[in-house]
């Protein structure tokens, strides 16, 4: 009878053991079919690289290893201007090129033989970015050596590396509860992340170092002193230290796991051990593991090794994102972005090292001057302590924002930061429903089963000390990540202790929710409280306290520091000039600076009356576009207090002499209606020794640093239509590069924001025509005058074969289906003085075409600059001509049919003609850069 139930047991053993193995083999082939289903969706589809940070260019260094060139990028024609004669592109270099834009799937042999020996082909030297991820350029030419030069072949190797991440998270998981269930359960939500998923194919640089934190604790909690004899657990030791730097070879990002680890293993060994000694040891050989694993690394790369030293110019512009998240102003002027930030650190080199320089803009290589980094930390230290209050305020609330992958930034329909609509066509589509019902919905609650498995680790956890290292891996990431930079991108090792942590937090409830169930008899419960909650509970408590401490010191700190910063504008506002010529109009302040007539660095302080519920004050630098350098549009939007005057401060610095910028520039400032400007003065700049500044305050306050202002509200999208959506970009601050440059006026508006400001507004002319038909374009000054609607319509002269009806409210134009045909012309116009004129056509189109507005001279030379715009009246169209002339100047107005799709031709109802001088012109009529 017992020897029949052993064998029972034992069978029974073996049969749950298959199950088990079946399951977690089943789990694990869904997961590599899950990123290879998204490999095989999305690997061809231009949306869903937007936001991919990956730099497949760095590829070339792979393909570079192929060809036997070494660690250099496999040189493309474009890296050999003129140095190989014909300039055009070989039929050879295409595979190539397309297959790193990602256009192709893969390159043959053949090709890659056939062009590797073209002069193309030549090696070109590693950057910085190829020397920040060696050996995954080297993995890359190894995969591609042996399998083929493919990205479906890259993208099956890195769904292999996601799936033996998924087996890690189960091993810790069931490490350290000794419950299969809890390591299923933790596995399964790494399965379901929405940001592996996706990245895991998009950008292998953003998702590694989630990989290898993964790796690196895996060994930590599994292997690391589990052994009976001394020098076995030596060597894991060891490994660890190497094992922890392993990702350093896919991005730098990788270093942060390391001290970590050093510290667990430290503190693990010594309460295992009780002594000090064998600690000292774990510690000394993990310290040369990682030494050894770096230095093999860097063996791999280059002899010319480029450290990558912009850390710090990455952490300072993070500084918009930190202000955006927490829904602070931007008082230090901080955009998200390289150049500006650049600039700014040119301009504070000039004022606090004025014996030193950093190369200019045209000068750098990728921000990585010593100089400049030196600058950079200078700043950021600046920026911090100004900050520093809010930022340790917000810190509790960052970590759950975190956690729950910046929840409250998360536009709708996004999970993770990851459009819902591109995850549905990435997921297997038999899986869809069991994501729907239910694996979205924990996702969503991660953030609470962390904390759940937090308490569970501690009640019930085998592993309580590498346990705690892993789960509490979440509080020090996500400190290092607000200081750096705080933006979706860098989520990736936040996921792994909330994949464990959500796991364990599941198998907690379950084991909660069953013990209530079957426990049914209450009064025999007796709660014990166990030693390890207890000292978790007065750990957490002394941390509140802690922390709860340092916000009242910093309070104090941020105080003095945002006196000080507004206590030196308000000196200088003392020796300001008026410069009341730069309010536009009583809402509106604008001043633009040319990069050609370089002068001191300038600032102004604005006088602003508000009403008793203001809006948001709104400024706007814009960086036009010039040749080399892309055009950028900065907004800070900023709260003003309620019917009470106080002042803007803004400085307005072109780095023109400081940084080597070419590009035009303007500073607009709008207040809401219902308050005006009703003061300008001019701030001289030149001994400013500060961060740039941007921010409003009153007499006899007191901030800790920036004032709050607010974040966008669900469905609220940017400032600008014309804006794209980038998810760095909120209330605070924003910035736009793709811009559509041609509608904006030479103080930075948009165009249509001439008739929303008397200030802006055009000044109307009237016409006098003499004997020679040849009118005169002037102020209105006799009673007639000003009682011209427009330019007299009877003087249009229709142009051959074009049909005319005069009607009583305007012209009627009847056109044959001619392409691209002059149809009417109007008499010539001369100008009194040199400017930028405006001409407006009301019509109303009858039957289909376009109908386009020139100006010509009659004279012989060529036509004048001119830029012609559509805008609408309502059901009205109108096109506007702006047309810069010099002093008697005479220009005849042309009308273009420019399309006409209708076989019985265009009809067009010319309703009135008018002529303006322009006060704020389009910026690429008035500047002369390209003249």
């Amino acid at each position: 009878m017992e020897a029949t139930m052993i064998a029972g047991g034992r069978a029974r053993f073996r049969f749950g053991t298959v199950i088990r193995v079946t399951l977690l083999f089943a789990l694990l082939a869904a997961h590599f079919l899950a990123r290879q289903q998204t490999a095989k969706t999305m690997s061809r589809q231009a949306v869903f690289y937007d936001q991919s940070q990956n730099y497949p260019e760095c590829y070339r260094c792979s393909l570079g290893l192929l060809a036997g060139q070494g660690f250099s990028r496999i040189g493309f024609p474009i890296d050999h201007p003129g140095a190989l004669g014909d300039s055009s592109t070989p039929p050879e270099a295409n595979p190539v090129i397309e297959f790193i834009k990602l256009e192709r799937a893969q390159i043959s042999s053949d090709e890659f033989k056939t062009y590797s020996k073209t002069p193309q082909a030549g090696p070109i030297p590693a950057n910085y970015l190829d020397t920040s991820r060696i050996l995954d350029v080297h993995l890359t030419a190894f995969i591609w050596r042996m399998f083929g030069i493919s990205w479906p072949v890259f993208f099956t190797f890195v769904s292999l590396v996601s799936t033996l991440c998924c087996l890690l998270v189960f091993l810790m998981a069931r490490q350290l509860t000794g419950s299969y269930g809890a390591g299923i359960l933790a596995a399964l939500l790494f399965l379901a992340l929405p940001f592996e998923n996706q990245q895991a194919i998009r950008s292998v640089r953003d998702i590694s170092p989630l990989w290898f934190a993964t790796v690196a604790f895996g060994f930590f909690v599994c292997l690391a002193g589990n052994f009976a004899t001394r020098k076995w657990n030596y060597l894991t030791y060891l490994g660890l230290g190497a094992v922890s730097l392993l990702g350093v070879g896919w991005r730098s990002d990788a270093f942060l796991v390391s001290p970590v680890l050093l510290v667990g293993l430290v503190v693990f060994v010594l309460a295992k051990q009780r002594h000090w000694a064998p600690s000292l040891v774990a510690g000394c050989l993990f310290a040369s593991g990682a030494a050894g694993m770096y230095t093999f690394i860097r063996s791999l790369g280059p002899p010319e090794y480029v450290p990558s030293g912009n850390a710090s110019h990455v952490a300072l512009y993070g500084d918009a994102s930190r202000c955006n998240l927490m829904g602070l102003e931007n008082s230090l002027q901080i955009p998200r972005e390289d150049v500006q930030t650049f600039f700014n650190g040119a301009w504070y080199q000039h004022g606090n090292h004025p014996g030193t320089r950093i190369p200019s803009y045209q000068e750098q290589v990728n921000f990585l001057d010593p100089q400049y980094c030196v600058v950079c930390r200078e700043m950021y230290r600046d920026a911090m302590k100004y900050h520093l209050f809010q930022y340790l305020r917000y810190c509790p609330e960052f970590y759950l924002q975190a956690s729950g992958v910046f929840g409250a930034l998360s536009e709708p329909g996004r999970l993770q930061g990851e459009d819902v609509g591109l995850l549905r066509q990435s997921r297997l589509p038999w899986a869809l429903p069991i994501y729907d019902w239910c694996l979205d919905y924990l996702i969503a609650m991660l953030p609470f089963l962390h904390i759940i498995g937090l308490l569970t680790l501690f009640w019930a956890g085998r592993d309580k000390i590498r346990g705690a290292f892993l789960l509490l891996f979440s509080l020090y990431y996500s400190v290092i990540w607000f200081a750096a930079l705080p933006e979706e991108k860098h989520l990736g090792q936040m996921l792994l202790p909330l994949a464990v942590g959500g796991g364990l937090g599941l198998w907690g409830l379950a084991k909660a929710l069953g013990f209530l169930i079957l426990r049914l008899d209450f009064q025999d419960i007796s709660i014990v409280i166990p030693k390890h909650v207890r000292i978790f509970a007065w750990a957490t408590l002394g941390a509140a306290v802690c922390w709860a401490l340092t916000c009242v010191v910093a309070y104090r700190y941020s105080v003095r520091h945002r006196d000080h910063y507004v206590n030196d504008i308000t000196e200088l506002a003392a020796r300001a000039i008026e410069a009341k010529e730069l309010i536009k109009d009583s809402r509106l302040f604008a001043v633009a600076l040319d990069p050609r007539s370089p002068s001191r660095p300038k600032g102004y302080i604005l006088t602003i009356q508000a009403s008793s519920k203001p809006s948001l004050l709104t400024c706007r630098h814009v960086q036009f576009p010039t040749r080399g350098m892309q055009g950028r549009i900065f907004v800070t939007h900023h709260k003003l207090y309620p019917g009470r005057g106080q002042y803007f401060a803004v400085s307005c610095v072109h780095s023109a002499l400081y940084g080597g910028d070419i590009r035009p520039y303007a500073c607009t400032v709008v207040v809401p209606p219902g308050c005006s400007i009703v003061g300008c003065r001019e701030l001289d700049l030149s001994a400013w020794k500060r961060l740039p500044f941007s921010t409003i305050f009153c007499d006899g306050e007191h901030l800790p640093g920036s004032p709050v202002v607010g974040k966008f509200h669900e469905g609220e999208g940017p400032s600008d239509p014309f804006f794209a959506s980038y998810t760095c970009n909120n209330l605070s601050s924003e910035v736009a590069y793709d811009y559509p440059w041609d509608l904006l006026t030479a103080v930075g508006l948009p165009f249509d924001q001439n008739f929303n400001y008397p200030g802006l507004a055009p000044e109307r002319l009237a016409a006098v025509f003499g004997l020679e038909s040849l009118g005169n374009l002037q102020r209105p000054t006799a009673l007639e005058e000003f009682r011209q609607e427009g330019l007299p319509l009877e003087l249009l002269a229709a142009a051959p074969g074009v049909e005319v009806s005069v009607r009583e409210n305007g012209v009627e134009l009847q056109i044959s289906p001619v392409p691209s045909a002059v149809v009417a012309e109007y008499p010539l116009l001369r100008v009194p003085s040199s400017g930028v004129y405006l001409f407006k056509v009301k019509y109303q189109q009858l039957r289909p075409g376009d109908l386009i507005l020139k100006a010509v001279r009659k004279d012989g030379k060529g036509p004048p600059k001119q830029c012609c715009l559509p805008q609408m009246e309502g059901d009205c169209p109108v096109k506007l001509l702006e047309v810069k002339l010099n002093a008697g100047d005479s220009v005849q107005l042309q009308m273009i049919n420019q399309l006409s799709t209708d076989p019985a031709g265009s009809e067009f109802l010319i309703q009135g003609i008018q002529a303006y001088r322009e006060r704020n012109p389009l910026w690429e009529v008035v500047d002369s850069l390209e003249d």
